[in-house]
């Protein structure tokens, strides 16, 4: 279920943007070099703050997918200046539903790996996440750009 973000009332959420391949995502939004932000609707609309998107098992023969973010994660972040968010969905453990790892890439170009996890589900559920919300929020406003 997406929780939708209301600027007149000042709340963050988050809504699910086009599906992406294993390899590559689009961020659609509208940038405002005059306010050094991004809208994610229209112009002058919901302003991005942040990004996630999952880090799924290769599909490619003799490769493994790693535990970070990858360069393209660090120049998205960079350039948008907004935390950009890989959770780990692979396989790898065999036991669907376990907590898995969320590395971020930072709007100053470095990298937080294993920044937080996410809840888990079932048996493995532990009742607590990582609140990628409340994180992506705390970084863009420190980062310099927001000029409202």
């Amino acid at each position: 279920m997406e929780y939708l973000p209301n600027r007149d009332n000042a709340t963050v959420g988050a809504y699910a943007g086009p599906p992406g391949t294993n390899g590559e995502i689009t961020i659609s939004s509208f940038p405002s070099e005059s306010y050094g932000v991004s809208y994610a609707d229209k112009p002058g609309g919901l302003v991005i703050i942040g990004q996630a998107h999952g880090h799924p098992e290769t599909t490619e023969a003799g490769k493994y997918t790693e535990s970070a973010m990858s360069e393209k994660d660090k120049n998205t972040s960079n350039s948008m200046q907004i935390p950009v968010y890989g959770v780990d969905a692979m396989n790898g453990s065999g036991k669907t539903g376990r907590p898995a790892n969320i590395n971020r890439a930072n709007p100053d170009g470095t990298t937080t790996n294993r920044v937080g996890k996410t809840q888990g589900a079932g048996k493995y559920n532990t009742n607590g996440g990582f609140n990628i919300g409340l994180d992506a929020l705390n970084i863009w406003g420190r980062s310099g750009s927001p000029k409202f």
